[in-house]
């Protein structure tokens, strides 16, 4: 199959859904890394020639079990490919960790000296948003580059904490990432020690409400776990929950105290610090209306690259794999640069 029928079927096996990708093959591994063990899933043709993707899963409550990630897996197998997605624990729980980079590299490892789940110990990188970041942290490592014949990544930020000035800054950004920002973070904080349970659970809320409205998506109701949490509160946290929410300007500012506190996170998800050591091509897809990352981070990460191309469309939103076909004029380029990563990925 060529790059461009692989580009066409991805597209539209996406646009079809899970239900019509036939003659795919769902199969849950496990993954050994010492003691741990990695939950993964494989989708698969039958064709043992056919070549491998690893595609890691965004920052979703429900982490490979996502539909729209099983209907991605699917397309990505439905255009000729041995998908592997492996699930890290942390971001299936919301968890911004620098350690998830180190726990995708020994992953990664693994699977080049397993010929059992990658036959030929090579695979492209296929990753939305924050996860985007961890591939392309991982590709710059010695000890796995060899082994990657390309990277998509789709929505992904050159530099996190510009990211977080736009969820701080800007009203129209995305509350759920804006959520598990906080979640995260403003427990470093001595007046935000106790809100981090709060935030995770305003994240799955969002989470589960923007599910509950989506056409494409079945069986998911709007919760409410937050306000559980909220009575637990003192009427100071409360108030500062309040102001966070509704005072910009104070947002804004608490903004630039958490970027004092979260150092270590900013230093190792710095993608522009390791950019020019990425041999790998790199496919930069970008939503040009994305209110989580901007996609000036994928135009300023582009020429830092040894081989890259970008797609920077609106036929899509943050890290969302399946498109729209509504403005046909866009869509020879966003074929084009699948088939450029098809390519790369077969070779």
């Amino acid at each position: 199959m060529n790059s461009w029928r692989r580009a066409l079927r991805f597209i539209a096996t996406q646009q079809r859904g899970a239900k019509n990708a036939r003659g795919i093959n769902r199969k849950a591994v496990t993954i050994a890394l010492g003691k741990e063990r990695i939950n993964a899933d494989v989708y698969a043709t039958g064709n043992a020639e056919a070549p491998t993707i690893v595609f890691l899963h965004g920052m979703s409550p429900l982490g490979i079990s996502d539909p729209r990630q099983i209907v991605a897996a699917k397309a990505l197998a439905a255009a000729g490919f041995r998908v592997i997605c492996p699930e890290l624990p942390e971001i299936r729980n919301l968890k911004v960790e620098a350690g998830s980079i180190d726990r995708f590299q020994k992953i990664l490892r693994h699977l080049k000296d397993n010929r059992e789940l990658c036959p030929t110990g090579r695979f492209a990188l296929f990753a939305p948003s924050f996860s985007g970041a961890i591939c392309l942290k991982v590709a710059a490592d010695r000890e796995v580059a060899d082994s990657i014949t390309t990277i998509a990544a789709l929505g992904a930020f050159s530099r996190i904490e510009r990211s977080l000035n736009h969820l701080m800054h800007d009203e129209a950004a995305d509350p759920y990432a804006r959520l598990v920002i906080l979640a995260n973070f403003l427990p470093r904080l001595k007046e935000g020690k106790r809100l981090g349970r709060y935030y995770l659970a305003a994240a799955h809320d969002n989470w589960q409400d923007t599910a509950s409205r989506n056409p494409s998506l079945t069986g998911f109701e709007p919760t409410d776990e937050k306000s559980k949490e909220l009575r637990r509160l003192n009427a100071t946290e409360r108030k500062l929950i309040a102001r966070i929410a509704e005072d910009t300007v104070f947002r804004i500012e608490l903004g630039g105290r958490l970027l004092k506190v979260m150092q270590d996170t900013l230093d190792a998800y710095n993608v522009s610090e390791v950019a020019g050591a990425i041999r790998a091509p790199v496919f930069l897809l970008h939503g040009a209306k994305d209110d989580v990352i901007p996609a000036r981070e994928s135009a300023e990460l582009f020429p830092l690259l040894q081989e890259a191309r970008l797609v920077v469309t609106p036929l899509m939103g943050h890290s969302h794999a399946a498109v729209s076909l509504r403005l046909i004029g866009d869509v020879w380029r966003l074929v084009a640069g699948f088939a450029w990563f098809f390519r790369k990925a077969a070779e």
